[in-house]
């Protein structure tokens, strides 16, 4: 996961890809082979699990992998802060937790927003007459 505590942002309305790279703890990449990663988004507020998806692992070697939030998975959720966290399943069934910063905080915050593009009101119709007809 990312090494920093910057929130992400995520718009309603649009696909959003978001990349990481695993490392160990002297920041080399984790080779991915023969590894799955599943990551959760749950609401902070009520623990609620979101969206629960399986991160598409690159070519391994590099420990790059990246997780896909579809437009759908959150057209009905509020909008707000929610944590996202992964979990690494070794080939032997072992799961162990991502840390997303040298503090080993196993969550991130994802900041969920309204449409990425604006959205449109109706326009109101206006009906002009003339004065003075006769």
């Amino acid at each position: 996961m990312p090494y920093n505590t910057t929130r992400k942002t995520v718009y309603k309305g649009v696909d959003s890809t978001i990349g990481f790279e695993v490392k160990n703890q002297d920041r080399k990449p984790v080779n991915l082979l023969g590894k799955t990663i599943m990551v959760h988004l749950m609401d902070v507020r009520t623990g609620n699990l979101i969206v629960q998806r399986r991160a598409t692992i690159g070519n391994g070697a590099d420990g790059f992998c990246e997780f896909t939030l579809f437009s759908s998975d959150i057209i009905d959720v509020a909008t707000g802060i929610y944590q996202l966290s992964a979990v690494i399943y070794d080939s032997d069934g072992m799961s162990r937790s991502l840390f997303t910063d040298h503090n080993r905080s196993a969550t991130m915050e994802i900041e969920i927003l309204d449409g990425a593009y604006p959205k449109y009101q109706p326009s109101v119709e206006c009906t002009f007459t003339q004065l003075g007809n006769t």
